[in-house]
């Protein structure tokens, strides 16, 4: 599979996730807000059960590749950056000791998280506590924004600390899906680590095992496509190769890198 092909399918499945996701919140919110409708109830329940259920099989068997492929919050981001590019804004540098940092919140984050599902549950289920939960606007408020600037200022910086993410991570070895690298071909140039949106060094320094599967790893295929040698990174699902770096993919994107960025240069000169 080429990276062109792998990039579609993320962004289809992504779109897709994204209706599921809001549909799946908004039965959640209409279950909260009319609890006491037993005929919406006895639809809205099994509705949000099922989704709930097949959702947390998917994440265990298929582990972030959710992050990569189905996440709303995923998808808003890459468009967020994409955007933040064109305008040529300033960048985060995330270096290893910032990113030791940050990845310290992940923990603080999924306990948060944890509390939040549980809230969630008793909401739906005992719908007048709702009336004796207080949370301070500025907190509602200010989470996003935070997030927001961040996230234009990095690449998918929230899912560095998205607690349910890092739960997902934490199911990695039972996952069908894996990330592989092959220390012998490997040059170590670097450039898997500089593309990566979630700044895993493994990928990079791995000398000796096949498997790099990460707990932070999304599954995104962008430390593949920037890799120049054949198959020394790849995407497999039950040992069957999906995605892997190809010398030639690589050449033919650098030799449409240079073009554009001549033409662009002649139509700036002609200006």
């Amino acid at each position: 599979m080429s990276h062109k092909k792998y990039l579609n399918l993320r962004i289809f499945t992504m779109g897709i996730g994204f209706l599921l996701n809001v549909g799946f919140i908004v039965c959640c919110v209409l279950a909260i807000l009319n609890s006491k409708n037993d005929a919406l109830m006895s639809v809205l329940i099994p509705i949000i059960i099922s989704f709930a259920s097949i959702a947390a099989i998917f994440c265990v068997l298929f582990g972030r590749i959710f992050c990569g492929f189905l996440c709303p919050l995923g998808f808003f981001q890459d468009i967020l950056f994409k955007i933040t590019e064109k305008l040529h804004l300033p960048k985060l540098n995330r270096d290893s000791r910032f990113m030791r940092f940050i990845n310290l919140f992940n923990w603080v984050f999924l306990g948060i998280f944890l509390v939040c599902v549980i809230a969630l549950i008793v909401l739906l289920f005992f719908p007048d506590t709702l009336n004796k939960i207080s949370i301070p606007f500025f907190i509602v408020f200010i989470i996003p924004v935070v997030m927001i600037v961040l996230n234009s200022m990095a690449r998918r910086f929230f899912c560095n600390v998205c607690p349910l993410g890092t739960f997902i991570g934490l199911f990695r070895k039972i996952s069908i899906v894996n990330i592989k690298k092959k220390p012998d071909s490997c040059i170590y140039c670097g450039a898997c680590y500089e593309a990566c949106p979630m700044r895993i060094k493994k990928i990079f320094i791995e000398n000796k095992s096949h498997d790099i599967s990460s707990i932070n790893c999304i599954y995104c295929g962008e430390c593949i496509k920037k890799c120049p040698k054949d198959n020394a990174l790849s995407i497999s699902i039950l040992n069957k190769t999906i995605y892997s770096s190809s010398k030639k993919e690589f050449l033919k994107m650098q030799h449409e890198f240079v073009s554009t960025s001549k033409e662009k240069n002649n139509l700036n000169g002609k200006k």
